[in-house]
């Protein structure tokens, strides 16, 4: 699903520190969202990750942490 590909790149830039460009890939997930629920549900998951703070952002994730922020 195309929405869930440019969600994922905004959780990247948001994790690398850039929010510009995170915020311009969940406007992209958010056009392509089918679904309401789907649109906040991005929009709820980067705002969360963007209101951490900066240095615990940059720390990467184990997969299986990953995994679970996904779900």
């Amino acid at each position: 699903e195309e929405s869930r590909f440019y969600m994922l790149m905004s959780i990247s830039y948001a994790m690398s520190g850039d929010q510009r460009e995170a915020r311009k890939w969940l406007a992209q997930a958010e056009e392509l969202a089918e679904q309401e629920n789907e649109r906040q549900r991005y929009h709820h998951k980067l705002e969360m990750l963007m209101s951490m703070d900066s240095k615990e952002i940059g720390t990467p994730q184990k997969p299986a942490e990953a995994a679970e922020n996904q779900q």
